[in-house]
């Protein structure tokens, strides 16, 4: 690496004045709480400034923002419940967050990325843990009624008399509604400013060899918060609590995020090794004569171009870029299919393997097997996927390339995964169900079942599978050993077996077979999503190099909108109105159940969508060409760099001292230069000697009236060198870096 003492010896006469702007950046140190400097100056706080004090924050507050997010949509059945929200109103509300992150991405990375990014990043952070913390006002004032008319458990049963509650017949509360969408609204720009501020900031300030493993470390604990705030969501039902945001895991989530937010906000607009870095490329681009250009090409971030300052043509300059646009086009395919096959796999899981799913996305209520499977080693898998997959990319250093073709390769390995989702199904169906209809069976007519969800039960003497206990004229039920039987059943035998009373037990007739193919779905499942995982590190390294450096935030931007509105809007409506148009079996306000058709189109179509990302990926393979992925960087990690450094360089006195410390090299430029200019003198005389032994002595008088020449001259390049080093220095203790 070259340091400012070797650009400012002096050895030419054609320069007469050397000055170095220092202080170009100074408003990019600005540690701490700038409205109260000595506050920041007592705490010490320069001395966090660092890029693995940022990671560490950024990661916890990965960590807390996937526990709140996921504790928030495991516990969605309950506050449905407690507000009299329809199923179809749960749906997109647990939703909305990445719907209006696509909608608001944009123009909040933009406007962000024009301004202090760690302010902005923190304040609005801080700004969602307070929405967070308003959720508890409509619980406290919605008085909790028990609800009675989701007929579950002995509900199921057959009944002559239909029993309604008051609870019915409620309306939502509309004020809670409100509450959640401003809750949902501020998270999402809390995510937004999360992947495309906080990653390119981090990015600005860290080798970019390094990078994959840095960036990824914040998105892997966001995914291992999700597994946290899993566990804490099962609370409030193990407790059979109502309340899900008047609690401790609420309001300490909440807190603790704010306090983090505010962390973020202390950081500097630059961290002290990326300035210095900016300064020393600025004196080389000053000593090569280039400084019309360096001033060109290193504005600073406060002063930007005009085409940053123009939203449109910033994003016209994204739109035309073809390696971005067709890269985030085959994430979205990818998407797409996965985030709709998320939303709607208990429907295809309930059709295609006679399980008996709820509302409850927890997943607190599933069998063994699947709490195993789905619950436990699913988001360790797919953060372990994201770790693993930085840490191989920082190390091989692979090209783009490379990269794009294994982007390619994890689509088509996914695809086929989803390939047997197209044939696994279990050799089961429901009696009276014909040419994709549900009727009600004859022998249980005189049951009133509209409105009972989808729970299977065989019955032990014809051994046929029924919709549920109503459909089978089962009016008594019993728990022997975890195992529900059902009794005085109406169905499952001919006329005289039905006067002694005929019996039933919970499940489908094939329950065994079906469980196995559900455990063998759920782990195509999660091994699909774990290979996806780490196309995320090649997707981000890959968006965010090819374009220009400014417009990285930008990119990631983009990403966002495109990625959280296509597949929620228009590609959730079409998963959504095809279900619909397939049901066969309504209740009030949702599908109980639907026809087979919905599950061929289901897998069918997931399938293909991931094919068209492959091709499109495929695409930008041939278009990416060696593009540089770990440019040099002007962050060193050799000479650690933070702001309490950055205060010893700006005290006098010791530019010339502390020669031993790598993070004041940079400063030691009088010293440097004498002791080289020196050397560059004694050098000269000791030449010269050697040449006159070897040339005649009719040319040592010659020889002899130059040299004194050579040092009349040399003696006066370092009287004029000394002035420089003299102007240089004062420039450098008395300007603020």
């Amino acid at each position: 690496m070259i340091h400012p003492s070797e650009i400012l010896r002096a050895n030419s006469d054609q320069q007469t004045e050397f000055s170095a702007p220092i202080n170009r950046n100074r408003k990019s140190i600005d540690c701490g709480l700038t409205a109260a400097p000595w506050l920041t100056e007592k705490l010490n706080l320069q001395r966090f400034a660092t890029a693995k004090v940022f990671l560490t924050v950024f990661g916890l507050l990965g960590l807390l923002q996937g526990a709140m997010l996921s504790y928030f949509r495991g516990t969605s059945h309950i506050w449905t419940n407690h507000y009299y929200f329809s199923d179809r109103t749960m749906d997109w509300l647990i939703h909305l967050n990445d719907i209006l992150a696509g909608v608001f991405a944009f123009i909040i990375t933009h406007w962000g990325n024009k301004i202090h990014r760690p302010s902005w990043f923190g304040a609005i952070v801080m700004l969602q843990a307070v929405a967070s913390i308003t959720l508890v006002v409509p619980e406290v004032y919605e008085r909790h009624v028990e609800y009675a008319g989701n007929r579950t458990d002995i509900s199921n049963l057959c009944l002559r008399t239909t029993s309604l509650t008051q609870t019915e017949l409620r309306e939502s509360n509309w004020v809670a509604l409100a509450a959640l969408i401003i809750f949902q609204l501020f998270f999402a720009f809390a995510t937004i400013v999360f992947y495309t501020l906080g990653i390119t900031y981090l990015d600005d300030n860290i080798q970019k060899e390094n990078s994959p493993i840095y960036l990824i470390v914040p998105l892997a604990a966001k995914i291992a918060g999700k597994q946290l705030g899993l566990y804490l969501s099962w609370i409030p039902t193990l407790f059979n609590s109502p309340n899900v945001f008047i609690t401790a895991m609420w309001l300490v989530l909440s807190l603790v995020i704010m306090i983090f937010g505010f962390i973020v906000v202390l950081f500097p607009h630059s961290l002290p090794s990326t300035l210095i870095g900016k300064e020393v490329e600025t004196l080389l681009n000053l000593a090569n004569r280039e400084a019309n250009q360096s001033e060109e090409e290193e504005d600073d971030d406060d002063e930007e171009t005009p085409k940053q300052k123009r939203f449109c043509a910033t994003l016209l300059r994204l739109i035309t870029n073809p390696i971005l646009v067709i890269n985030i086009l085959a994430m979205v395919f990818m998407l797409t299919a996965l985030i709709n096959f998320e939303i709607h796999q208990n429907i295809f899981y309930q059709l295609r393997f006679f399980v008996n799913v709820g509302r409850d996305l927890s997943g607190y209520h599933d069998p063994f097997l699947a709490q195993i499977i789905m619950n436990i080693i699913k988001y360790p898998f797919v953060a372990v996927s994201l770790l693993a997959t930085g840490l191989i990319v920082a190390k091989t250093q692979p090209s783009a390339r490379f990269l794009a073709s294994f982007n390619v390769a994890i689509y088509v390995a996914a695809a086929l995964l989803y390939v047997s989702f197209v044939f696994s199904r279990c050799n089961d169906r429901i009696h009276s169900e014909f040419n994709d209809k549900l009727t009600i069976p004859f022998c249980s007519s005189h049951c009133i079942c509209k409105g009972i969800p989808f729970t299977p039960i065989c019955t032990t003497q014809e051994n046929v599978t029924y919709f549920s206990p109503c459909h089978a004229g089962c009016n008594a039920v019993d728990t022997i050993r975890g195992i529900e039987i059902y009794g005085n059943c109406t169905c499952g035998a001919d006329i005289l077996q039905q006067q002694a009373g005929l019996t039933a037990v919970g499940g489908s007739c094939q329950k065994d077979n079906c469980d196995l193919y559900w455990a063998f779905a759920q782990i195509a499942s999660v091994m699909a999503s774990s290979i996806l995982a780490a196309s995320t590190v090649t997707n981000l390294m890959i968006n965010i190099r090819c374009v220009a450096p400014e417009d990285k935030a930008l990119a990631l931007g983009f990403e966002t909108t495109v990625l959280g509105i296509v597949p929620f809007i228009p590609g959730k409506l079409v998963y959504s109105t095809v279900a619909e148009s397939m049901c066969i079996a309504r209740g009030d306000d949702r599908c109980l159940f639907h026809s087979e058709s919905f599950g061929l189109f289901f897998s069918i179509t997931t399938v293909v969508l991931m094919i068209v990302s492959a091709i499109l990926a495929l695409a930008v393979v041939f278009l990416i060409g060696n593009m540089s992925l770990y440019g040099e960087s002007t962050t060193n990690d050799d000479y650690d760099i933070t702001m309490e450094d950055m205060e010893e360089i700006r005290r006098p006195g010791n530019t010339s001292t502390n020669t031993n410390a790598n993070v004041r090299q940079n400063t030691n430029i009088s010293q440097d230069g004498r002791e080289e200019e020196a050397t560059g003198l004694t050098t000269n005389r000791r030449n010269n000697d050697l040449d006159d032994d070897f040339l005649d002595s009719d040319f040592n008088q010659e020889l002899e009236d130059n040299n004194q020449n050579r040092q009349v001259t040399n003696t006066n390049a370092e009287v004029h060198n000394e002035s420089r080093r003299r102007k240089t220095t004062s420039e450098v203790l008395e300007s603020d870096f």
